[in-house]
């Protein structure tokens, strides 16, 4: 089947997509990817601000737990591990 013929149009009986709802179904999917992205993209960003201000403090190579550990209180541990998690997490 072309590239060109919408899905569903080689099927017997069935009517062609309308292009229209092809294209929007497309467009939010790729919103929904580039939010993705922006989230991850903030959080290295933040990661990468935070551990280039700690280093400079402590003066050695880092590790997740001096990151951690760092924060002043249990609500910051508790985002600094939500941009650690979202570094490590798998891509889609």
């Amino acid at each position: 089947m072309s590239e060109l013929a919408p899905t569903g149009a080689g099927d017997a009986g069935a009517s062609p997509l309308d292009f229209r709802d092809e294209v929007a179904r497309e467009l939010r999917e790729t919103y929904s990817e580039l939010a993705g992205d922006r989230k991850r993209i903030a959080a290295l960003e933040e990661l990468e601000r935070l551990t280039i201000e700690l280093a400079a403090r402590l003066r050695r190579p880092l590790t997740v737990f001096d990151l951690i550990e760092a924060a002043p209180d249990s609500r910051e541990r508790s985002r600094r591990i939500a941009l650690v998690r979202e570094l490590r997490r798998p891509a889609d």
